[in-house]
């Protein structure tokens, strides 16, 4: 349950569609949950929802009429209003059915129209139910990956008894789970909003001659997901990413403020322009070069092996603390390292603390990455020695943007 203090901050409107499912019973559950949260809810029931449940349970336990059909008298515009009016929406029980139509931008009833009407500044959860298989279909996973690349949150099944009768990944997450995350989304996304946050992200790339660069392996995908994800809670997000970064292409990605950098010099004339303003947090992911070449002009004659002339670069990471106006800025750095001894990764991680003064370091081995996949692993450093293991972005996402909650909370 939740405490006081985050019950009351916490006290929001919330649309619950419930989709056509025997474990719509634990959606009734569920409501009466949130009311007793004192929560404003609104229910609406799909047409096979209500051969589980009926539309006078949901009455009783709101004392709102419940949405029913897209064609429901006084509810013509319904799907864009309840839109509007709710601060989190969440589909649960949601089947499979339901999923493939959200998945595909199907409209033709109520349930699939509010998805088309979302807006994106605002969380939208998912609890899925079903058969095992179904779950593990290539289809399903295929529509919920694209759900979760939407920003849609998805609430992982359980395993155990199904209604079929067969054991496995299926059940519907139990309601005080659901009613936890609910709470936790809702006081993630009060506290983010508007809240000013500088992200840099992506690897620079140094000319040698007119044609040829040298640079990194960095995508910067786990700094461009991080701002999807912030600015999906309604942050205020600057994003720095490299030309070679894909851009960001959620949904939330048309609320992001984007520079575009290349080389070195590029990105430190964008970072000390964006240091001139004041903000709540900075996450610095980019792959920063440590040297730039001195360029020749043309192009080197493929014959020769090229004369390099090199320059050292500055530490980015390590100017935040030193400007007085962001002495309460929530700094994030990262580094990578390449070696299978454990003091010598922790010797990288504690002197970038002490350069830097950041608040967390992330940190990852090149042994823990598979470029070009999610499948990456993070440790999650505090200054008090604090550790924190993440296995891919979406749980790194989530911690990082908890502790940076938790800071601000302490600071007000």
């Amino acid at each position: 349950m939740s405490s006081p203090k985050l019950k009351e901050v916490c006290l929001s409107k919330i649309l619950v569609l419930c989709t056509g499912s025997i474990a719509a019973y634990k959606t009734a559950e569920l409501v009466s949950g949130l009311m007793k949260q004192n929560h404003e809810v609104q229910v609406a029931l799909s047409e096979s929802a209500q051969k589980f449940v009926g539309a006078a349970t949901f009455e009783g336990l709101t004392g709102r009429p419940v949405l029913t059909d897209l064609w429901q008298s006084g509810q013509m515009m319904g799907h864009i209003h309840w839109q509007r009016w709710a601060d989190l929406i969440i589909t649960a029980p949601a089947t499979a059915n339901t999923i493939s139509e959200m998945a595909t931008g199907q409209a033709g009833h109520l349930g699939a129209a509010l998805f088309l009407a979302h807006d994106w500044k605002k969380p939208w959860l998912v609890a899925p139910t079903m058969n095992h298989q179904m779950w593990h279909h290539p289809a399903t996973q295929m529509n919920i990956k694209t759900l979760q690349n939407w920003g849609v949150q998805i609430l992982t099944p359980e395993t155990g008894a199904l209604a079929c009768g067969e054991t496995g990944e299926g059940r519907l997450m139990e309601p005080e789970q659901i009613m936890a995350l609910i709470e936790k989304h809702l006081h993630a996304t009060k506290l983010l909003r508007g809240r000013r946050i500088l992200v840099t992200a992506g690897g620079t790339s140094e000319p040698i001659d007119s044609v040829r660069v040298i640079t990194n392996r960095s995508t910067g995908q786990t700094g461009i997901g991080l701002a999807e994800h912030l600015a999906r809670h309604g942050a205020a997000v600057t994003l720095l990413r490299s030309q070679s970064s894909r851009e960001p292409q959620s949904p939330s990605a048309r609320d992001i403020t984007q520079q575009v950098f290349a080389t070195f010099a590029d990105l430190q004339k964008q970072w000390h322009g964006q240091l001139q303003e004041t903000w709540d947090a900075i996450v610095h992911a980019a792959a920063v070069s440590d040297f730039s070449v001195v360029p020749q002009s043309g192009k080197l004659s493929s014959g020769q092996l090229p004369n390099l002339h090199w320059t050292k670069n500055p530490k980015l990471v390590e100017e935040p603390h030193k400007i007085s106006h962001l002495q309460n800025c929530f700094l994030i750095a990262f580094k990578m390292t390449a070696t299978d001894q454990d003091h010598q990764r922790r010797e990288a991680v504690q002197s970038l603390f002490q350069r830097s003064h950041a608040n967390l370091v992330v940190h990852n081995d090149l042994a823990q990455i598979e470029w070009g996949t999610d499948r990456h692993q993070f440790s999650i450093h505090d200054a008090k020695g604090g550790e924190h293991a993440a296995k891919n972005r979406a749980q790194l996402n989530e911690y990082l943007t908890d502790r940076a909650l938790k800071y601000w909370e302490a600071m007000t």
